[in-house]
């Protein structure tokens, strides 16, 4: 597992030079404007993982964990692990930008709990269609899982049900709760290809 972390972090850290130029001049929009910085650090964090499957398809990578020692599994587990070190990562920027605050720890958990949903998707979905048709399996899923959070949240708001700032934290669980049944299942779609 330990090599497949090294080379995907090594593939992360050349696009992550291209990434930075972009994400400073946004840092330096958040700092001195009212720029809202976390969603452009999820979108980054996840296209990040995304690319990796780009790589692993045109250099035959499946192939290759066939053939090494724990075989794919730990493949699997290695991009797991990473992801949740690159959320990790975005939830500590994030909370960097905007100075220290309170309020930017609670944008930190937030925004990492939201990166962790959207992983927990993002990589069964691209195991088990490729990363041609996961892309657009992902856009229909994230459309279908968006659209049913507005129209819930919709209809709380209109029987009265307000939301606190508090019950955002609970993203952060359910996305750890979402990593967690993720994992396995990619696991398991690995091992039959």
């Amino acid at each position: 597992m330990r090599g497949f972390l090294k080379r995907d972090w090594a593939l992360i850290c050349v696009n992550l030079r291209f990434y930075l130029l972009f994400l400073a001049g946004a840092c330096l929009l958040a700092v001195f404007g009212d720029f809202p910085i976390g969603p452009c650090l999820i979108l980054f964090s996840v296209i990040n993982v995304m690319n990796l499957f780009f790589y692993d398809e045109a250099n035959r990578w499946m192939e290759y964990a066939a053939a090494a020692p724990k075989g794919r599994r730990a493949m699997v587990d290695a991009r797991y692990l990473l992801s949740l070190c690159v959320g990790g990562a975005m939830a500590v920027l994030q909370v960097a930008v905007e100075r220290l605050s309170a309020q930017a720890l609670l944008h930190g958990l937030v925004f990492g709990g939201i990166y962790l949903l959207y992983t927990a998707v993002v990589l069964p979905v691209f195991y088990r269609f490729g990363s041609v048709k996961g892309r657009m399996v992902l856009i229909v899923a994230i459309a279908a899982l968006s659209g049913a959070a507005v129209a819930a949240a919709t209809a709380l708001e209109e029987l009265g049900v307000h939301f606190h700032s508090g019950l955002f934290l609970l993203l952060l669980p359910l996305g750890a709760a979402a990593m967690l049944v993720s994992w396995p299942i990619s696991r398991n779609i690995v091992k039959k290809l």
